[in-house]
């Protein structure tokens, strides 16, 4: 049985779509605008990404996401942490000790005590 080359070409277009839409996206600028210098209470961070210094943006972006919710977007909030503090260190340890064990994942949550 034979495809039709429009059925063929459909199908084709959707695999790298799909393949695309799990790309790891690279900002082309930096996202975070304004960094924090105050630290965050662990209790209100829901998880946590960072994102290396790139062509685009030459500073580590560490960007935190809130269990708060923005009444506007529905969405958590998210906050840059500038990358001098103490808490940004100890986020960048727990970065690089989890991705060094190839997880390569884009965001760790953490874990809120009982």
């Amino acid at each position: 049985m034979a495809f039709p080359p429009k059925a063929l070409c459909l199908v084709l277009v959707a695999v790298v779509c799909i393949q695309l839409s799990n790309a790891t996206v690279i900002p082309v600028r930096c996202e975070c605008l304004r960094t924090s210098t105050r630290p965050y209470s662990w209790r209100i961070i829901k998880e946590f990404s960072i994102t290396p210094p790139h062509s685009h943006c030459k500073d580590t972006e560490i960007i935190l996401t809130l269990h708060s919710v923005n009444p506007n977007t529905g969405k958590n909030d998210q906050r840059c942490l500038s990358p001098d503090l103490h808490q940004a260190k100890k986020l960048e340890t727990c970065w690089n000790r989890y991705n060094s064990a190839d997880f390569n994942t884009t965001t760790i949550a953490l874990i809120q005590p009982v």
